[in-house]
């Protein structure tokens, strides 16, 4: 429905009745009320002059309304027509593509296959391997284990365990390593602190223990400005201990508990 239909018709419809209203008032010489646009009191009588003035009020309000009721009419159908004509509503079969069945339905002819996930990107459930690390990670059984760092034939490590046993005795450093690795390597030696003329010689020692006795892996009497590298396989083992022991030199020597001395295990690591 237009604007025109449902807002100026029915105004232009009152105007028209007012027109209406004003002629008969006039014929009947203002014998009627008509409220707010009546000219005299009701029962009185029009002169001649106030009965020409209603009816030309009344004419021009009918010619008013009729002219305008008959454009709005003729505007609303002709612009509707040209709206028609201008914009016609698609034909929803006939605005479709022609295109045959065979032709919207055929598959691209070489179509990109989707990536299929390879066996390489599945992660693989494995158990987890250990690292490689340093035994001064580690923490000793006996808990003594002194790790600051010291010189070696001149060469300063910070990767080390360190053993003080007291002159005339014998110390050792037991780790768990869980049968986790199965190799040992350090460099051992008297750090370059050490007084040689107290005990000219210390005895190192490693043993390895897999649930049936220590197993002995190195051993070697080593003096000062001795470094020995240490390359022992330790597959299975659930314990490894490493030994440092005074030798006796043959001659007086007084042992006091004093007096220690630092055995270096330089850069000790265990390898999977």
């Amino acid at each position: 429905m237009s604007v025109f239909a449902t807002v100026f018709a029915p105004i232009f419809g009152v105007v028209g009745l007012f027109g209406v209203a004003s002629l008969l008032y006039a014929e009947f010489g203002g014998r009627f009320s008509l409220g707010p646009i009546s000219a005299v009191p009701p029962g009185t009588t029009l002169s001649d002059e106030d009965k020409r003035k209603f009816r030309v009020i009344g004419a021009v309000l009918l010619v008013i309304c009729f002219v305008m009721l008959l454009g709005g009419f003729l505007l609303n159908s002709g612009g509707g027509k040209k709206e028609d004509k201008s914009e016609p509503t698609p034909d929803p079969v006939s605005s479709s593509p022609s295109v045959t069945p065979s032709e919207t339905q055929t598959p691209d002819p070489t179509p990109t296959p989707s990536p299929s996930p390879s066996k390489s990107s599945t992660p693989t459930e494995s158990p987890q391997q250990p690292e490689k690390i340093s035994l001064a990670s580690l923490t000793p059984l006996n808990e003594n284990v002194n790790l600051q760092p010291a010189s070696l034939n001149g060469e300063e490590y910070l990767d080390l365990v360190r053993e003080d046993p007291v002159k005339c005795g014998k110390e050792e450093m037991t780790y768990n390593i869980g049968k986790k690795y199965s190799k040992f390597t350090a460099t051992a030696g008297l750090y370059d602190d050490y007084n040689e003329r107290d005990a000219p010689s210390w005895i190192f020692a490693v043993y390895a223990n897999d649930g049936s006795g220590d197993r002995e892996l190195f051993k070697k009497k080593m003096k000062f400005g001795d470094a020995q590298p240490i390359n022992v396989p330790i597959k299975n083992a659930i314990r490894l201990n490493l030994v440092i022991q005074w030798v006796d030199p043959g001659y007086s020597v007084t042992c006091s508990p004093l007096n220690s001395y630092a055995a270096v295990w330089a850069r000790p690591t265990l390898t999977p």
